[in-house]
């Protein structure tokens, strides 16, 4: 989460972005709050990042796995109450070992946890936490978090955010921006991981540029990349590409966020219909704002009892053990997990 908060909100800018339908304006509604189910104990001096969530579909058992940048390691609490179950891996820069892992992913059994520092995806198998290799430390600078997308019948595409150095903030060179996102395709061929890397992409003028990135999630059906922009200075929204990596033209939140932007997640239905949930990093309180999946309109905020300065967030919307509607999770203030009732969430913005 670099840079520094700022909170610049033009009234130009905010009138102008209505025009053409391309920039979602403020639903105008105030921020409603909803308890946490539960936090877990604060791991000070770990600097949580990220969380992701694992079922066993066998047993039915659900963990939530968390990385820690500065512990150089995962962390593993219970879904019932975020009692913490033990800790994954230790710093180094074999295979199994971490160098500040930041991004983190569970898609059916298999685990990706991206790690800036070792400039790498690392892929395990689960519950065993096996690890079966890695791919994109030849290209990758300074990669933070990634999508994986479900599987196919030769493997599945795998986004990754490199928010490599392009000059400072007062004078960023946005024409050396072109590469902020790296999309891999990935198979298995038993236990060896097969990776090679599609194309990157970025815009390099206008409102498409990637200033400053970390958190990004899609959309399979509808082809939506959404794309966290952290940059207060210039960004302030998340920006929609499509899957082959080129700018819609369209934003969201230009007139929603006030802090930095963050976690994306994404309630998606059966029936097409859902929410994308954006987190915003305040550091008193964090805001998750909700905008419509396919009208992308702001359809509601709301904020815990406690949680903010939150940086990665993980929505499971499907029916879990103590969570009938599923489980919103969210790092809180870089030391713990909070938890929230995805049907409460739902309940309290009067959302169907």
């Amino acid at each position: 989460m670099p840079g520094n908060i700022r909170w610049i909100l033009p009234l130009l800018v905010a009138l102008s972005g209505c025009a053409g339908g391309a920039r979602v304006p403020a639903g105008g509604s105030a921020a409603v709050e909803v308890p946490e189910r539960w936090t877990s104990t604060a791991m000070p001096g770990e600097d949580l990042d990220s969380p992701s969530l694992w079922r066993d579909k066998a047993t039915g058992m659900a963990e939530v796995l968390v990385t820690a940048k500065q512990g150089d390691r995962l962390h593993r609490l219970a879904l019932a109450d975020g009692a913490v179950v033990g800790p994954v891996g230790r710093a180094g820069t074999a295979l199994g070992t971490f160098d500040r892992p930041n991004g983190i992913a569970v898609r059916d059994s298999l685990l990706f946890v991206v790690e800036r520092d070792n400039h790498r995806v690392q892929l395990f198998t689960l519950p065993s936490f096996r690890p079966l290799g890695s791919f994109g430390a030849e290209v990758l600078v300074k990669p933070y978090g990634l999508w994986v997308a479900p599987a196919e019948a030769d493997g599945r595409r795998v986004y990754v955010t490199d928010s490599y150095d392009a000059g400072g903030e007062a004078n960023r060179d946005t024409l050396l921006m072109n590469r902020r996102v790296w999309m891999f395709d990935v198979r298995l061929d038993g236990d060896s991981i097969i990776a090679l890397p599609v194309r990157s992409f970025g815009d390099t003028a206008g409102r498409g540029v990637l200033h400053i990135v970390e958190s990004l999630w899609a959309d399979s059906i509808s082809g939506s990349l959404l794309i966290a922009d952290e940059d207060t200075a210039r960004g302030m929204n998340a920006k929609v590409y499509d899957l082959e990596g080129r700018f819609t033209g369209r934003t969201i939140g230009d007139s929603v966020f006030r802090h930095q932007v963050e976690g994306i997640a994404l309630d998606a239905r059966a029936d097409g219909s859902g929410y994308w949930v954006v987190s915003d990093q305040g550091k008193a309180r964090t805001t998750f704002h909700l905008f419509d999946r396919t009208t992308w309109r702001h359809v509601g905020s709301f904020h815990g009892a406690r949680t903010a300065n939150t940086d990665g967030i993980w929505l499971d919307a499907s029916p879990l053990p103590g969570f009938p509607r599923g489980v919103l999770l969210a790092v809180d203030d870089d030391a713990a997990v909070a938890a929230f009732d995805w049907g409460a969430v739902l309940s309290a913005l009067r959302l169907p």
